[in-house]
């Protein structure tokens, strides 16, 4: 496992945390752009298969991943779905992540000069 996927894994399961719910892991055709909802896992359950998928879609590079930072009641994406948070996430775009105050708990370079973070906010 590269360090990279290592780390990814690390946010993704943090975040997630011990939330009981459905996790979703949409993911784009790095042929065609084609989007796919991708799997969604019961969580915290299936984290084992969570990772394994996980593992499997970056060795095959066949697509661009992508996660929902909040645990599901429901195996649908939709914001009447989303379960109690504490946290914030934003598409910083090209704000850098050191620019932000308060600084996120988390964030990554989603695309050459664009980011992502998520803050955590407690219990």
């Amino acid at each position: 496992m590269t360090p990279q996927l290592k780390a990814g894994l690390k946010i993704l399961f943090s975040v997630w945390g011990n939330n009981e719910g459905y996790v979703s892991l949409p993911r784009k055709s790095a042929e065609d752009g084609q989007w796919d909802n991708g799997p969604f896992f019961k969580w915290p359950g299936e984290k084992q298969q969570a990772r394994e998928w996980i593992e499997e879609q970056v060795e095959a590079k066949t697509h661009n991943l992508y996660w929902c930072p909040t645990v599901l009641s429901k195996a649908i994406r939709r914001s009447e779905n989303v379960l109690p948070t504490t946290i914030i996430w934003s598409d910083l775009d090209d704000v850098h992540p050191g620019e932000c105050l308060p600084r996120p708990s988390y964030s990554w370079e989603s695309s050459p000069s664009r980011y992502q973070a998520i803050w955590t906010c407690g219990s």
